[in-house]
């Protein structure tokens, strides 16, 4: 999970830096990669500690929107000072809950085939 995260994390930095035109420097490379190597490793340990949904949730979200605006902000993407500080922590809410609605409707879809399954 931590490898498919750096993955993501690296194709971040691809897109980012397309966009942007910029050349990224070695330090923001392996930054992103700690941290997004660090989002797999909460990920899974919250996956095996089978706590309660919303909490899981809540502690996932802070701790992602953390290690998200520390790299920002060490990466100099934004300025906690600036307009683009809120422009960003509002995209991150927004990708945060596309993707986790993403993730419930591919699990519901699961659910639904297993139940499916077990009623035949």
């Amino acid at each position: 999970m931590c490898i498919i995260y750096m993955g993501i994390g690296a194709i971040f930095l691809l897109v980012y830096y397309g966009l942007t035109g910029a050349i990224p420097k070695r330090s923001e490379i392996i930054v992103t990669l700690v941290a997004s190597f660090t989002s797999g490793l909460l990920t899974f340990i919250l996956y095996i500690e089978k706590l309660k949904f919303n909490y899981a949730l809540i502690f996932h979200f802070f701790v992602m929107y953390s290690l998200w605006t520390i790299t920002s902000l060490y990466n100099r993407w934004v300025s906690i000072s600036s307009v683009d500080f809120f422009k960003h922590s509002l995209i991150f809410i927004g990708i945060y809950v596309l993707v986790w609605c993403i993730i419930y409707r591919i699990e519901q879809a699961e659910l639904q085939r297993i139940n499916d399954f077990l009623n035949q």
